[in-house]
């Protein structure tokens, strides 16, 4: 009884071999892994252009002579390389969803489902009759590995991503995007900035002329001199702590996208790598647990 059970299972799999739902499925799979992994490759090609640009902004400040310079690079230089090495992981993985799209059409195809129909029930066959050379199970189990493998891997590491790490990478994804157009506008309207204006006469000259007039001049230019300077420290201030909190801003702004970019990062070297790898071993496992029992019940 046990060995018509077994050789039943192995027809069963050899019908499996042809049914649509399997491989659409697994394609399906794939095709989600390789949008999600453009969309997020384009995301950070685009945070890494919009860092680029903020990298060459310097805001430079006067405030009564005394220059503070403040450069945007010196924030997002390691954040650069970090998006740098993202865009890499990403491209690895667009380029593992598009191998394993092409291994599951080679895989399903439809000689290869033949050759796994016919062997599978001759091994059945001669199973249930205690007559299956070593050689032909091993055939069979190798052929199933092949029709199914990718399959396997692919609907189950999508299964996993779902399940998981689909609520993380929402949020990766979208604090991404959201740090370029944040970065873009706390960077777009930044430009240096001069305090020092000579001072000017009431009728938009810069001196007086006369000997009568000159310590009357002398006199309004010293009060607009003082007034002057009062003025500019009094307006510098305002910018200068608006500046500092934009640039604190951009520094949250990095100090986000880092752990976000290392999810994301974590995310598809488990989907790509990692979860496949582990699924194979475990469907090789299995099957070589099984060539061990037919041959003890040959």
């Amino acid at each position: 009884m046990k060995r018509y059970l077994i050789a039943a299972i192995a027809v069963l799999f050899a019908l499996l071999s042809w049914y649509p739902p399997i491989t659409d499925a697994a394609k399906a799979s794939a095709e989600a892994g390789l949008t999600r992994a453009l969309a997020s490759f384009a995301a950070a090609r685009t945070l890494n252009g919009v860092i680029s640009v903020a990298q060459g902004t310097e805001v430079a400040v006067h405030p009564v002579g005394v220059g503070v310079s403040l450069t945007v690079g010196e924030i997002l230089d390691p954040v650069n390389d970090l998006v740098e090495s993202l865009s890499s992981v990403l491209l690895a993985a667009s380029v593992a969803f598009g191998i394993e799209k092409l291994l599951l059409s080679l895989g399903a195809g439809i000689w290869v489902s033949m050759l796994v129909t016919i062997t599978a029930i001759a091994w059945a066959a001669l199973f249930a009759m205690a007559k299956a050379p070593p050689w032909l199970t091993r055939l069979t189990l190798a052929l199933l590995f092949v029709r199914f493998a990718i399959p396997v891997a692919l609907i189950g590491s999508e299964s996993v991503f779902e399940h998981l790490s689909f609520a993380s990478y929402a949020e990766s994804q979208a604090s991404i995007e959201g740090t370029s157009a944040e970065l873009k506008s706390l960077t777009a309207d930044t430009a240096p900035a001069e305090t020092d204006t000579p001072p000017t006469g009431d009728d938009g000259s810069t001196a007086s002329s006369g000997l009568t007039g000159w310590f009357s001049d002398l006199g309004d230019a010293a009060q607009r001199a003082k007034d002057g300077v009062v003025e500019s420290v009094q307006g510098i201030s305002a910018p200068t702590e608006a500046l500092k909190a934009k640039f604190d801003g951009v520094k949250n702004l990095a100090e986000q996208s880092v752990r976000r970019m290392i999810d994301l990062m974590i995310i598809f070297v488990m989907q790509t790598i990692v979860t496949p790898i582990l699924l194979l071993w475990l469907m090789y496992r299995l099957l070589m647990g099984a060539s061990a029992t037919f041959r003890q019940s040959a």
